[in-house]
């Protein structure tokens, strides 16, 4: 269950400071005010998909869901933003956690 945890949290760092600085670095030109909701919804789906982590001890497959559903649509959000990004990083981090959560449980769970 660590490594999944950890895959996670790498993801989460790695989309959650994507997104803050595209904000930072394109958020306030005008040519970008048009396209900068989609910059906060990346934000917030990053910290979404990372805030599942909490639910990986009981519920993993919940918790995997959460983070691919998640990380999908905040990439899907930080393109129409910003494409130059390191956010694309994040969703592997986000699916290999997944799989490592579901996986880890089917194991743990074997005699």
């Amino acid at each position: 269950m660590r490594a999944s945890l950890l895959v996670a949290i790498l993801g989460g760092v790695i989309g959650v400071s994507s997104a803050i600085q595209a904000l930072l670095w394109v958020g306030n030109q005008p040519v970008y005010q048009e396209r900068v909701a989609f910059g906060w919804a990346a934000l917030v789906l990053a910290l979404l998909a990372t805030g599942a982590v909490g639910l990986a001890r009981n519920r993993p497959g919940v918790a995997g869901g959460i983070m691919v559903v998640d990380g999908l649509l905040g990439l899907g959000a930080m393109l129409l933003f910003y494409i130059n990004t390191w956010y694309a990083v994040a969703v592997p981090c986000w699916i290999l956690a997944a799989a490592l959560m579901v996986t880890e449980r089917h194991r743990e769970a074997q005699p």
